[in-house]
């Protein structure tokens, strides 16, 4: 049995709306080119932003228990057919993490 997994990249812009629907895009391109598992940019809802580590970005953290990136692709993946790795900036109390998640 054989796996197909692809790699998008893209470049984000300012606003997670946006990314989302590129990254869904690229998503869609590679499942119909026959990829399985399908990988996107670390952090991709925004600019990366783990070099600086400024106040500014924690509020860019959600809890992962209903976020809306997430559940967003799990209904892409189901779509799909397809394994999405997804890294998203996660809240947990007064923590924040760079988690990723497999849907």
């Amino acid at each position: 049995m054989s796996v197909t997994v692809a790699a998008v990249q893209m470049a984000m812009a300012s606003d997670v709306a946006t990314n989302v629907a590129t990254a869904e895009r690229l998503v869609r391109q590679a499942a119909a080119a026959g990829a399985q598992i399908v990988l996107v940019p670390e952090l991709f809802e925004g600019p990366y932003f783990c070099i600086d580590q400024l106040p500014e970005h924690f509020d860019r953290a959600l809890p992962l228990d209903g976020h809306p990136t997430v559940e967003h692709f799990r209904a892409v993946a189901r779509e799909l057919d397809v394994v999405l790795p997804l890294s998203v900036y996660e809240r947990a109390g007064q923590a924040t993490f760079n988690t990723v998640v497999i849907i």
